[in-house]
């Protein structure tokens, strides 16, 4: 009778393998024996791959267990489970890492962002309730006086309204957009045109959220006028996005890092609120892009890339 082998193979490259004659099976003194081998063979690959691949699933539950608690100490754990032999534990493995990374990434921007709007609003609260508090203690304060102090009260209410209108936007804006086919060039064109700039090159069709990517424009073009005091503004649409240019006074070499910080601003007396390009920037990234500067007097160069 013909020889047949049976192979059983384990892990890849760590391979055990069992050959076992069927003919010296039926020709040996006990038969019965060769096919207990066999059985005991098999219940002990089985048993050593339930063990390598249980020993990462208990490191993987370690690791949720600890991330559910608040812990992000656990990369060395799910870096080990991700070089676990048995491919569909390696992949929880990866997944639970990345997920532990935007973890950690989304908590340290609630933190900092609330620690930001606190700040942001401690000033003009403190200052409302002093001048509310003033107002109502003082009957007799002369009509000058109490107008001057009503306007600077109105000033303040005006930015924080500015203040929660942005940040909501900037709340939608750092949501996964909604995205359609978007025709860049004649968008691009109808907004300069609007606010009365120039308009030059051609963009092409890109996926993107049309709402959010006039709001970028227009902050880009504020932005110029408020804070660059620009003459000229020029929009130029190119294959990888638009830039926005102007030659206004420029952004000093100091500030340049960090126009696109949250809450940054230089003309807080004016009213800014710190989040326009903030929200510039969040758009860019939502759409697979990003948004840079570069500026020196006269002249400086906003430059939207989008994928």
């Amino acid at each position: 009778m013909k020889a047949r082998s049976l192979r059983f193979w384990l892990l890849g490259s760590h391979a055990v393998v069992v050959a076992l004659t069927i003919g010296s099976l039926l020709l040996a003194p006990q038969p019965m024996l060769g096919v207990v081998a066999a059985c005991v063979v098999t219940a002990a690959i089985a048993i050593s791959a339930a063990y390598v691949g249980t020993r990462s699933l208990k490191r993987l539950a370690a690791a949720s267990h600890q991330l559910s608690e608040g812990s992000f100490d656990v990369q060395a754990d799910l870096d080990r489970a991700a070089r676990s032999r048995v491919r569909e534990v390696g992949e929880l493995g990866d997944a639970m890492s990345a997920m532990r990374e935007r973890l950690e990434a989304r908590l340290h921007y609630i933190t900092e962002f609330a620690s930001g709007v606190s700040h942001e609003f401690k000033t003009p609260l403190s200052t409302l309730r002093g001048t509310m508090e003033l107002l109502g203690d003082d009957a007799e304060m002369p009509a000058e006086q109490r107008a001057r102090f009503v306007e600077n009260a109105l000033t303040d209410l005006q930015r924080m309204d500015r203040l929660v209108h942005g940040l909501l936007e900037l709340a939608r804006a750092e949501e996964k957009p909604t995205v359609e086919e978007v025709e860049l060039g004649p968008l691009l064109e109808r907004v300069a045109e609007e606010d009365g700039v120039e308009f030059d090159g051609a963009a092409p069709r890109v996926r993107g959220n049309p709402t959010q990517l006039e709001a970028v424009v227009r902050n880009l073009i504020d932005n110029a006028r408020r804070h660059g005091q620009a003459t000229r503004i020029v929009v130029r649409a190119h294959a990888h996005g638009f830039d926005v240019e102007d030659d206004g006074r420029g952004i000093s070499e100091a500030n340049q890092p960090q126009v696109f910080d949250r809450f940054f601003t230089t003309d807080r007396a004016g009213g800014g609120t710190g989040l326009g390009l903030s929200l510039v920037r969040t758009i860019a990234q939502s759409h697979g892009g990003d948004a840079t500067v570069e500026s020196r007097p006269g002249r400086t160069v906003f430059r939207v890339r989008l994928r």
